[in-house]
């Protein structure tokens, strides 16, 4: 009799692994048709009416085009990165540093050979117009953009080969 017993045992041992692999597979299964069921719903509700239909989009494009050719100048130059300069601002304790990276848009080839001939003197005008800023002044976006102006017109002053079309910081840390 102990020998039947140990054959049911044996026997039910393998049927529990196949019902627990069986569980296993049907709760995998089941979040596979979840995670389907959830993309579909996103594509229908969320993404696909954001998308403009297929007569839309030419539209959209050639206004937005339009929009962006009023808003920007239609040429584009060549941006020339000018070396960090680094700064003290105008401070109580004087203990505040500037760290900035300046870019030169610009069109032509004389005018580039000129800014790359005067750049001592651009650096000197960049060092100048920072150093006579606060910190307040230069954190601000407003203050920054009122120094890009002064600078865009005191190089284009001193530029006689033609005039910069933009100034742009690129890296602006103030310590």
């Amino acid at each position: 009799m102990d020998e039947e017993q140990e054959d049911v045992v044996v026997e039910e041992e393998p049927k529990k692994k196949l019902g627990g692999l069986a569980k296993k597979l049907i709760l995998y299964g089941g979040i596979v048709v979840v995670q389907a069921a959830l993309a579909v719903v996103l594509a229908h509700f969320v993404i696909l009416p954001r998308l403009p239909a297929s007569g839309e989009s030419d539209s959209l494009m050639t206004e937005e085009v339009v929009e962006a050719e009023e808003k920007e100048p239609s040429e584009r130059g060549t941006i020339l990165m000018m070396e960090d300069v680094v700064v003290n601002l105008v401070d109580e304790d004087g203990t505040h540093f500037l760290k900035v990276a300046t870019g030169l848009e610009f069109t032509g080839k004389d005018l580039e050979a000129e800014i790359t001939e005067r750049m001592p003197e651009l650096r000197g005008l960049v060092i100048d117009h920072f150093s006579s800023r606060t910190v307040a002044e230069v954190v601000r976006r407003d203050g920054r953009e009122r120094v890009k102006e002064d600078l865009l017109e005191d190089f284009n002053s001193r530029l006689t080969e033609g005039e910069l079309l933009n100034i742009y910081f690129s890296d602006f840390v103030v310590q």
